[in-house]
């Protein structure tokens, strides 16, 4: 996949919390937008937006790194030191409230690009009467979610090959977006992304 963007992924969660008056969404809700944005912005322009990992769980697709930012603080101490400090760095913004994720602290939105920012109100207007459980049912429905299932009470991860291939790319498409995503990678770890 593509480097992880962490200031990107808060402010786009922040984008979609400032859609309501509260500031707070159910964050299964949240997630699933997330992962949505990722998945249209790869059919557009052949980059997700987040570069987070995205692994199919009972209910559906989710962004792995956001997920366990979610997590109660009980079931973190497990995660690997990077993922901690991810956490650490969204606790600086978020916060969550029983089921909701609640936005704390504005990270801006310097990161975002006038695409995303359209691209993240085109999927808010279509989304935002459903509700959590609408979006988990349409997104058990997409091709590499059928094709992906985990055992019951696991997780198992989202190959790109296999969002490209349900986005309808053909195999030279595919495989360009894939060096892509190689080459970034290989950026990001030489340059600390």
């Amino acid at each position: 996949m593509f480097p992880f963007d962490f200031e990107k992924t808060c402010q786009i969660a922040a984008y979609l919390l400032n859609r309501e008056p509260t500031r707070a969404m159910n964050y299964t809700k949240v997630i699933k937008l997330l992962y949505l944005a990722d998945r249209e912005s790869l059919a557009e322009t052949g980059e997700p937006m987040t570069g987070d990992e995205p692994v199919v769980m009972d209910n559906g697709p989710v962004l792995s790194r956001v997920y366990d930012c979610l997590k109660p603080p009980e079931q973190t101490e497990g995660l690997p030191q990077d993922r901690r400090v991810i956490r650490k760095r969204w606790e600086q913004f978020f916060r969550t409230d029983g089921h909701d994720l609640v936005l704390e602290t504005e990270p801006g939105e310097g990161a975002l690009c006038q695409y995303e920012t359209e691209k993240l109100a085109d999927i808010w207007d279509r989304n935002k009467d459903k509700t959590c459980w609408d979006l988990i049912d349409e997104t058990h429905e997409l091709p590499e979610v059928k094709c992906n299932k985990p055992r019951r009470g696991g997780r198992r991860p989202i190959l790109l090959r296999h969002i490209l291939q349900a986005i309808g790319l053909d195999e030279a498409q595919a495989q360009d977006i894939e060096g892509d995503a190689r080459e970034a990678q290989r950026f990001a770890t030489l340059f600390g992304g």
